[in-house]
């Protein structure tokens, strides 16, 4: 197999990249044919793991260079190509929505794997990660999107339009009166600081076995949050466009499901509104009621992610699942407890638990189990109503927020928070500052 791609960074700049196996040494490239013998020939090259060699060319006022990277060993590398594929759609993403014409979306402008057979399982791996790799993007430009374009009608006309593109995923989005029906006081308790109305979105996709339960995969959107009442500081606010990535997650999962026909049957559920103040909003000292009828005692207006999740969870049961999963954006706690290199893990079943934490090990989405015994639980009880969104002390608050979760869920059920890995600081040279799509993958993985 020989990889080659081609990068343009300027006008006046072109760099062209070949990869190749150690004693194994193969280009198929008629244009630089004879230099990239005369590199072989010399012994400048070796194509051990990570070994680098540049070459400059000067063509007028053109510059270009050939790069030339080395795979190492080729069955050992087999296990990494769905890694490489997912890292090349990962280091090549730039948003530049908002940016002046002639910006370059992408440096890598060409990706070409030669010799590859259609049979050859690599074929596939490829194929899967391109469409994986692209969902990832998809999400990462969904959270990137400022709030003033992604509400939550927004968020609810792209879930659509991803229903219209795929025949094997149902879409719907709930009203708010049948938010009132439904019971949902969490959702519409969040939502009523702000002009734009709540979206419950469904999305399912029912590929698997007739009558066998789905899995089904939640989403917190917030498509912005201030903090509502208990507002918060104005430093790093804009930031908070991004308490929409689990939702984000979950759409970008579902559209690779779709395009990958994975035999299986998923249901995605994204409550999705904006927290915001104003004559309207809840406030604290409020009760809620959630669509489980649980009452709520609002301590902080700015702990309003588990309030709509406390709907949505709810809703879940109607499908009698195998299991959920919920991504959230949930607590700077667990950002505390676990910095940006991993996301916060609870649940009520360890086989799910273990199963998540197998699979983001596996593909390098990595996260770490924290314990949600019942002691969690007695720190979120009210005295006025069923229980409190903010626990008697601030110590442990990425599990008291998983413990609020908990009181939703009466099937096998795995919550991710994902405060600390859903944004990049640009600390990975593979990530530019901004979403990373966390969760894509994982999500995806998890059905194969």
């Amino acid at each position: 197999m020989t990889i080659n791609f081609t990068i343009n960074k300027q006008k006046s700049s072109l760099n062209t990249v070949y990869f190749a196996f150690e004693k194994e040494i193969k280009f198929n490239s008629p244009e630089h044919d004879k230099i990239l013998k005369q590199i072989i020939s010399n012994k400048e090259f070796q194509a051990s793991d990570g070994e680098v060699f540049t070459y400059p060319l000067m063509d007028g006022k053109k510059l270009e260079r050939l790069i030339l990277v080395g795979l190492g060993n080729k069955e050992k590398f087999e296990e990494l190509m769905t890694m490489l594929v997912k890292y090349f759609n990962l280091a090549n993403y730039k948003f530049i929505a908002y940016q002046s014409k002639g910006k370059e979306a992408s440096f890598i402008k060409e990706v070409n794997f030669i010799n590859l057979n259609s049979s050859d399982k690599l074929k596939k791996v490829i194929e899967e990660m391109e469409i994986v790799g692209q969902a990832i993007n998809y999400t990462r430009d969904l959270v990137n999107h400022p709030a003033n374009k992604i509400t939550p009608k927004y968020f609810a006309a792209e879930a659509m339009e991803l229903g219209k593109r795929h025949k094997n995923l149902k879409v719907k989005i709930l009203t708010q009166s049948e938010m009132i029906k439904l019971g949902m006081g969490g959702l519409l308790g969040v939502s009523a600081g702000s002009q734009h109305e709540p979206q419950f979105i469904v999305l399912e996709y029912l590929n698997g076995k007739k009558g066998a339960k789905p899995k089904v995969f939640v989403g917190k959107t917030i498509t912005f949050d201030s903090g509502g009442i208990s507002l918060k500081p104005g430093e790093n606010m804009d930031e908070m466009k991004m308490d929409m990535a689990g939702g984000g997650a979950v759409l970008g999962a579902l559209k690779a499901i779709c395009e990958l026909g994975l035999k299986a049957n998923v249901v995605g559920l994204i409550p999705a509104c904006e927290n915001m103040p104003s004559g309207n909003a809840y406030k604290p000292g409020d009760i809620l009621m959630a669509a489980n009828h649980k009452t709520i005692e609002v301590l902080n207006t700015d702990a309003e992610g588990r309030i709509i999740l406390a709907d949505a969870l709810s809703y879940a049961d109607k499908y009698k699942p195998e299991y959920v999963v919920d991504l959230a954006t949930l607590t700077g706690a667990c950002m505390v407890a676990l910095g940006t290199f991993r996301a916060g893990l609870f649940g009520n079943n360890q086989a799910v638990i273990n199963k998540i934490d197998k699979v983001g090990t596996a593909i390098d989405e990595l996260v770490w189990p924290l314990p949600l015994d019942e002691e969690y639980s007695e720190l979120i009880k009210s005295k006025i109503a069923d229980i409190r969104n903010l626990a008697t002390t601030r110590l442990g608050g990425a599990i008291t927020a998983a413990a609020f979760l908990k009181e939703f869920v009466s099937y096998p059920w795995a919550h991710l928070d994902i405060a600390g890995v859903a944004w990049s600081d640009n600390s990975k040279s593979w990530l530019n500052v901004g979403a990373t799509g966390f969760g894509v993958h994982l999500l995806v993985e998890l059905l194969k």
